[in-house]
């Protein structure tokens, strides 16, 4: 899928992050936020959906994956068994639970929101 084409992205994390400052903040703040279609499993309006068929229209399934969850972890395997292209992201330093490189076997590190954001609009590129 080229760059210039809108995309379907589901993002996916545990709730133990603080995923309305660290995540969805910087996300909607960013130049990706107005050019493609975000699902925010926690965002407003989002909480009677069911994310299962949300995961299997989206191009893209971004992780973050600084928490272990297992809400996660099925939302993981569903986008997999999918063929969904999933993206993996967590904080330098962070120990992400090993059993994750089964399902996205390279892993991004980001160091802040702002490297956050960059890194992920160069995955998102290479779509």
């Amino acid at each position: 899928m080229p760059y210039n084409t809108s995309m379907k992205i589901y993002v996916s994390h545990s709730r133990k992050l603080d995923y309305v400052h660290d995540l969805y903040e910087p996300l909607k703040a960013s130049s990706l936020y107005p050019k493609h279609e975000f699902f925010l499993p926690h965002d407003a309006g989002s909480d009677r959906v069911k994310t299962k068929e949300i995961i299997q229209t989206a191009g893209v399934l971004v992780a973050e994956i600084s928490y272990p969850s297992t809400s996660q972890g099925i939302e993981l395997g569903w986008a997999d068994a999918a063929g969904i292209r999933i993206i993996c992201l967590y904080p330098e330093g962070t120990k992400y639970q090993a059993s994750i490189r089964f399902i996205c076997p390279q892993p991004t590190t980001y160091t802040s929101a702002h490297d956050l954001i960059k890194k992920l609009t160069t995955l998102l590129a290479n779509s």
